[in-house]
């Protein structure tokens, strides 16, 4: 039968076209978002931060009531200067998860590596797990623990010097006594830990603290631009290359990329259908 001349396929079969759009951590199941370029996100009270909105829909809020403790927001990221924000965000006793955290550190200050970027706390108020940006290990990413109850990663001390990097720390696997179930980088390095000098026991904890230990000692000196926390499964490895592309093209540090990165040269990006029978009317004019 053939089709009227009107008929918007008359001379032509239907075909789907595609839209792109920038890929963000809101197309994959995030648990803790926090985005420094997101300025409606920050709320300023007496020229200082007083929360720091978490972009993931999961209500882990950053946030600090005492004056004394609230950062500063400046160029689209959260200085911290013996400063810190509390948060719910927690991840489940033995539960996989992945951290990115986009971050500049911008005074040597560290006293033997011992400044804490993340800590978190458990149900009694101790501290379950530490991460510092500095490491007395040397130039490599290093994995360190001191005390049953007290596992803490360093990373590469060419964090210490006031270049923004991002540090990467994935606990992938059932036994976080094993190094093999732990995964650290910096600056979209290859994904692997050093020595360890102590066991890791996972604590349940009950939140975190950013930028100091849970009783603000061990302040860290450094800006905190972004915060991706993904908690409760492994994250794939084209998830990993897909986050790290997002942040290096957005916050502009695509040279830090491997050469043979698949988002060196373009971010990565959603592709979608655009349904022609959507914008048409009835008669498809």
């Amino acid at each position: 039968m053939p089709l009227p001349s009107w008929h918007p396929y008359k001379d032509f079969p239907p075909v789907v076209d595609f839209e792109q759009r920038l890929w963000t951590p809101a197309n994959v199941l995030t648990n803790f978002w926090l985005d420094g370029k997101a300025a409606e996100t920050v709320a300023i009270s007496e020229s200082k931060v007083l929360s720091w909105k978490d972009k993931s829909g999961n209500g882990n809020n950053a946030e600090q009531s005492n004056l004394t403790y609230r950062p500063v927001y400046s160029d689209d990221g959260i200085v911290f200067t013996s400063d810190a924000l509390l948060t719910n965000f927690s991840i489940a006793n033995n539960s996989p998860f992945s951290l990115f955290i986009l971050q500049n550190k911008t005074v040597n200050s560290a006293a033997a590596g011992n400044e804490i970027l993340l800590s978190l706390r458990t149900s009694n108020g101790s501290n379950a797990f530490n991460l510092f940006p500095y490491s007395v290990a040397g130039y490599t990413p290093y994995c360190f623990g001191s005390g049953a109850n007290w596992p803490a990663f360093r990373f590469g001390s060419d964090v210490n010097y006031s270049t923004t990097r991002v540090l990467e720390l994935s606990y992938i696997g059932s036994s976080p006594t094993s190094l093999s179930s732990w995964n650290c980088s910096v600056a979209f390095g290859v994904n692997s830990v050093a020595t360890s000098t102590g066991g890791f026991t996972a604590t349940a904890n009950t939140g975190s603290i950013i930028g100091s230990r849970l009783d603000y000692t061990y302040p860290c000196d450094y800006t905190l631009f972004e915060f991706i926390g993904i908690t409760g499964r492994i994250i794939t490895d084209e998830e990993r290359r897909v986050i790290q592309g997002y942040l290096a093209h957005k916050w502009s540090l695509q040279e830090q990329l491997p050469s043979a990165h698949p988002y060196k040269t373009r971010p990565p990006v959603i592709e979608r259908p655009l349904n022609y029978f959507t914008t048409m009317n009835m008669e498809g004019r």
